[in-house]
């Protein structure tokens, strides 16, 4: 039998707060150091990345990163070293980005299916941030007497491995591929430059048709194919 608290009890004793308690075997589970590191990075990157995006490369300085990414000056040299080592690496985060974009298209789809995907899915980084952000920063980098062109031949193999990787099943000579895949992102580098400097235009879809019709040709599509797509 439960004793009766009394009114002078209830009155004296402290409200408590609501207490929640977990289950047996499910403590919370502390980051460990990677973790951690890798969300700094990714914040400081973020930062840098948004940086250039919204005032520009000569306006991106470290006090502008730090706020950004919420971090302190030290903590970014900690990760990163100087300001054109973190922009270095903007850089090669915008390349990954691309390369695992592209490399999303199913190599086991049917051709035509593939090329619509491959010039959907090109076009969703050319026009978006990383793409002008990524070239800004070569673009100023590049004028630097310690800066190689090395640039240039990394892009260039990134492209034909996602290439090959996509359309390798295709039967052709070595210069066409490459005449092909220079073509392709040519286009996309002059479409991507349009749209950064005038966002307000959107792209017209019949100009993504027209290099996915070109791929169809130059690619051999089935006429099969070519009804469905």
């Amino acid at each position: 039998m439960q004793a009766r608290m009394s009114k002078t009890d209830a009155t004296d004793r402290r409200p408590q707060p609501i207490r929640f308690f977990r289950k047996p075997g499910s403590k919370k589970q502390k980051r460990s150091q990677a973790e951690r590191t890798a969300e700094t990075r990714a914040r400081i990157l973020a930062g840098a990345l948004e940086s250039v995006h919204e005032v520009g490369y000569e306006r991106t300085t470290a006090s502008e990163i730090t706020r950004r990414a919420g971090v302190t000056w030290g903590a970014v040299a900690h990760h990163f070293g100087d300001k054109d080592s973190l922009l270095f690496a903007v850089v090669e985060h915008c390349s990954e980005l691309f390369i695992t974009r592209l490399g999303s298209v199913s190599a086991d789809l049917p051709l035509g299916q593939r090329i619509d995907q491959f010039v959907d899915r090109a076009w969703e980084h050319f026009k978006g941030s990383e793409h002008s952000v990524a070239m800004e920063v070569i673009l100023n980098l590049r004028r630097r007497e310690d800066v190689t062109d090395d640039w240039r031949q990394d892009a260039l193999q990134a492209f034909t491995a996602l290439w090959m990787r996509t359309f390798g099943d295709v039967e052709m000579s070595d210069e066409d591929r490459l005449a092909l895949e220079i073509f392709i992102n040519g286009f996309f580098l002059g479409l991507g430059m349009s749209e950064s400097l005038d966002p307000e235009e959107q792209v017209d879809f019949r100009v993504l048709e027209i290099a996915k019709k070109t791929l169809r040709r130059e690619l051999g599509v089935p006429d099969s194919q070519k009804a469905r797509s």
